[in-house]
């Protein structure tokens, strides 16, 4: 019988032009029947995930097209039993580099038929919106506002300009914050403050190098690097992956974050809210799976 598989692109996702979703479902169809789908909008995500049948689901994009598919998915009730798959074709395809899927579309498209379905967890809010990669508050959140418009024209590299100009202009915000009930800051200013499942946003900043998005954990880190020297000096070794050995850097693991003080704005996975004082986060673990070539092995990233 053969197997049959629904190719799902965004038309929002930065690498999912014609010619490249043409040359992915020819290399799909070697080993599947390939029905495929572009979306524009909430309503016709919804209304391709009502035709899924029990078809594979292949994502064609990067973090914002997975992380609307696995809401919407949450959403339905139906993210449990869903097989999931990804084709990298965002602006910074963050979570695909932390699951081990190739990077390039006909490789990460060739591993598909013979993948290994990997149970991943789930970021989740006390709002019951979910992230899958990672959730920040503060100048990262910033940056990726900044960053938006700035993506038609500079790709990749407008999330470190986006960052710079945050990082320039920020003050700092006044939060209190617990992990599993337990107080880690109280009711001092912060640069940023990450709860990560993955680790890298931005397309490659590794925010969080140790993170392992399936050990049933959230990774928190709290930066309060708020004057200009320090700011600097953090984000010197945040590119080097060295931010950990600072002392205006905190990072705990918990099941459940809490975070209340200043309105911040949180980004999750790209997507940027409205400014809320107080938010919690919980992880729910291994909610959701994704075909990757074999369990990836999560070492810590070495420094560069």
């Amino acid at each position: 019988m053969t197997r049959r598989l629904l190719l799902l692109a965004s038309d929002k996702a930065g690498g999912a032009d014609d010619d490249t979703l043409a040359t992915v479902a020819e290399v799909l169809s070697k080993n599947f029947e390939v029905q495929t789908a572009m979306t524009s909008s909430a309503e016709e995500l919804d209304a391709a995930l009502a035709e899924l049948d029990g078809r594979i689901l292949v994502i064609a994009g990067g973090d914002g097209s997975l992380h609307a598919v696995v809401a919407a998915l949450f959403r339905r009730g139906e993210l449990a039993d869903a097989d999931l798959a990804l084709v990298p074709l965002g602006t910074g395809n963050d979570f695909a580099q932390t699951a081990g899927i190739p990077p390039g579309a006909v490789d990460a498209a060739s591993i598909i038929a013979d993948a290994v379905r990997r149970p991943f967890d789930l970021i989740v809010d006390d709002r019951a919106e979910v992230a899958v990669n990672v959730v920040h508050a503060g100048v990262g959140a910033d940056a990726a506002d900044r960053a938006t418009a700035l993506k038609p024209a500079l790709g990749v590299a407008a999330y470190p300009v986006g960052a710079m100009v945050a990082a320039a202009t920020s003050s700092g915000w006044n939060v209190t914050v617990e992990a599993d009930g337990v107080l880690v800051h109280d009711d001092a200013a912060v640069f940023m403050v990450a709860v990560a499942n993955g680790r890298t946003i931005g397309g490659g900043t590794a925010v969080c190098p140790v993170a392992d998005p399936s050990d049933g954990l959230l990774d928190l880190v709290i930066v309060t690097a708020v004057g200009v020297t320090a700011r600097v000096g953090f984000g010197a070794d945040l590119r080097k992956s060295e931010h950990f050995d600072r002392d205006d850097v905190t990072h705990v693991r918990a099941r459940t974050v809490t975070i209340r003080g200043d309105s911040l704005s949180y980004n999750a996975d790209g997507e940027v809210g409205e400014p809320v004082a107080s938010r919690v986060f919980s992880v729910l673990p291994s909610s959701w799976t994704l075909r990757v070539a074999k369990p990836p092995e999560f070492a810590p990233l070495e420094p560069e």
